[in-house]
């Protein structure tokens, strides 16, 4: 199937990285960022001041203690930093300079889908797997239907996944493999680098972002109806760890990710191999501009504000100007420079093709603008603002009829982004969907 939509928007942002990838050294210190997990209750394996190995367990969820999370170095533990109710944020390790890493046992592709399951368990593969409907972490005991693997990116300046697979076919193969053995495989993709793989389903996809959101895929190949259905997502990342860990029984401690905007020295703009949870300050060091910026780990859209090291799946560092000093009468400027989609700038008019970003809002929140605005951006079948409507009023049995069981929060960034109101979609969207999975599945 070819995969393709109109509708969407490949953000016009200055500070593109360079298309080369710079071999970064490892970092002194690596943290396994556990932020993404907030819908788990994790208890850590280890304490501060011990001395761990790469690829040892550093915590498991306390509910179903078989799901583990591995560590990303071999070192000292220096800090477990905890957040709101004490939950687990961030595990802090000092690399040692000769590292040892956890050796797993090889798993064969003749083994029985029970066994896999339990490998991947064992191996703390399972934090690379999401569930689809009311995107969650995926539960070992309810198989999946089908299997999405996500083999593009289109959010600004994320690194094509093409870089990870290089030199990695193999491995990549594996997991692809292995996740066959479960269910259906769908490999989604843009660069024919990933147009030999066998064991899947595959199917090219082409259109301005958000085309790299699973949610985009599913609802093509096969849409989701009701609440039972289970599909499982993962990027190519992940099946990369299951690959390297079920076929040389050793886990995968890298990735390719992409320093990039304003902020960045221009000649530092690139693709970097780095280690999975850096040190961004280690990273950045001297690659910053002299003047107030801001540290996005992740891409401009969904990130997070930098807490140091890298998020689990972020595979960008994006930094922007801070600017904290309010405008007068906005509304009065014309603004020759500046982006706008509504064409309400005179810079709608000209040939720029990238514009500076700020943290600068123009504007604070104020009510829901209704119109069709918000639809320009939005590929999936849904309408955008009654939906919203419908979560705002914890009306989820209006919402679910409206399409909340086919999308997720990062679906709507692009409506917060060109939003005229400052409405923060993905954060309601995001507290509606964990209220309705509290109030369905945990009573």
């Amino acid at each position: 199937m070819t995969i393709k939509i109109q509708k969407g928007l490949d953000v016009p942002i200055e500070g593109d990285p360079a298309q080369e990838i710079e071999v970064s050294p490892i970092p002194k210190k690596i943290a396994l960022d556990l932020t993404e997990f907030y819908h788990l209750r994790l208890r850590p394996n280890c304490k501060e001041g011990e001395d761990v190995s790469a690829g040892q367990v550093l915590a498991h969820d306390n509910h179903l203690k078989k799901r583990v999370f591995l560590s990303p170095a071999s070192g000292k533990v220096i800090k477990i930093q905890r957040g709101e109710k004490r939950k687990i944020e961030q595990i802090i390790i000092e690399v040692k300079e000769s590292e040892k890493e956890q050796i797993f046992s090889p798993v064969s592709l003749k083994e029985s889908k029970e066994y896999l399951i339990e490998k991947l368990l064992e191996y703390g593969l399972f934090a690379h797997i999401w569930q689809r409907p009311l995107k969650r972490p995926a539960h070992p005991e309810v198989l999946p239907q089908l299997i999405f693997i996500q083999g593009l990116e289109s959010a600004p300046f994320v690194p094509d996944p093409k870089y990870e697979i290089k030199g990695r076919e193999e491995e990549f193969q594996y997991g692809i493999s292995v996740l066959a053995k479960i269910a259906p495989v769908h490999l989604v993709y843009r660069d024919e680098a990933f147009a030999s793989f066998k064991d899947v389903n595959q199917h090219r996809a082409s259109g301005p972002h958000p085309i790299a959101n699973p949610s985009v895929h599913i609802e093509a190949v096969s849409p989701i109806t009701n609440e039972n259905q289970v599909i499982w997502t993962l990027k190519v990342q992940g099946v990369l760890s299951i690959g390297s860990a079920f076929k040389k029984g050793k886990p995968h401690l890298f990735k390719t990710i992409a320093l990039a905007g304003e902020g960045v020295k221009k000649e530092f703009r690139k693709n970097y191999y780095v280690r999975n949870g850096l040190s961004i300050d280690e990273l950045t060091n001297g690659k910053l501009v002299d003047s107030d910026i801001r540290i996005i780990s992740g891409d401009l859209l969904t990130g997070k504000v930098s807490r140091g090291f890298l998020g689990f799946f972020h595979n960008s560092i994006t930094v922007i100007n801070e600017v904290n000093k309010p405008e007068i009468l906005p509304f009065l400027r014309m603004r020759k420079n500046e982006y706008t989609f509504s064409r309400g700038y005179l810079s709608a008019f000209s040939n720029k093709k990238a514009f500076s970003f700020s943290t600068q809002l123009k504007g604070s929140l104020r009510p829901i603008v209704m119109g069709d605005i918000y639809n320009k951006v939005m590929p999936l079948h849904v309408p955008v603002i009654p939906l919203l409507k419908a979560i705002l009023a914890n009306d989820f049995e209006m919402a679910i009829k409206l399409g909340l069981l086919e999308i997720d929060a990062e679906d709507f960034a692009l409506c917060e982004f060109i939003c005229p109101s400052k409405t923060p979609f993905t954060k309601i969207i995001s507290r509606g969907i964990d209220e309705y999975i509290r109030l369905t599945f945990l009573g």
